[in-house]
């Protein structure tokens, strides 16, 4: 790779999920798929997610602020993220105690394992926060949160 990858949303895939691509040396490489992995957990709009991945992976601010959905108890859901082996995962939890269920997935295509590793590198905590922010109820951060929040993110 001769020079930084920057990145755009692909078309939805056969098997479900949005491509995320790689665009360097005049190629785009699919490199990441957001995919639903369990869709009464997921998060309103899978496009916009894919858009808020691309703009934070490109250094822009996301482009959307997302509706997490309510609990069966009607309280807003929270949305944290969790390293995995292919990727990384977002879960929601309800306001229920211990209800937590994986959503959505982000994940390496295998089409270009150094695209792909050097994308995921780049979603550091700060990165995740960003994202995760998007998708939380209109009534201020997590308490507890870690991290800062990246410049220009939308606040609830």
């Amino acid at each position: 790779m001769s020079k930084q990858a920057t990145y755009s949303k692909g078309l939805a895939l056969e098997a479900g999920g949005i491509a995320i691509r790689a665009l360097t040396d005049g190629e785009a490489v699919p490199v990441l798929t957001v995919q639903v992995l369990d869709k009464s957990a997921a998060p309103g709009s899978t496009e916009r997610l894919a858009d808020n991945v691309v703009s934070l992976l490109n250094g822009h601010s996301p482009a959307h602020q997302i509706d997490p959905g309510a609990s069966e108890s009607g309280v807003g859901r929270r949305v944290y993220f969790q390293r995995a082996a292919s990727g990384i995962i977002l879960n929601v939890k309800d306001a229920a105690p211990g209800v937590s269920r994986p959503a959505v997935g982000i994940l390496a295509t295998g089409r270009d394992a150094t695209l792909s590793a050097t994308a995921l590198s780049a979603m550091d905590g700060l990165f995740m926060k960003a994202l995760c922010d998007t998708v939380q109820p209109a009534r201020g951060p997590h308490p507890g949160a870690e991290g800062g929040v990246r410049p220009g993110t939308p606040h609830p």
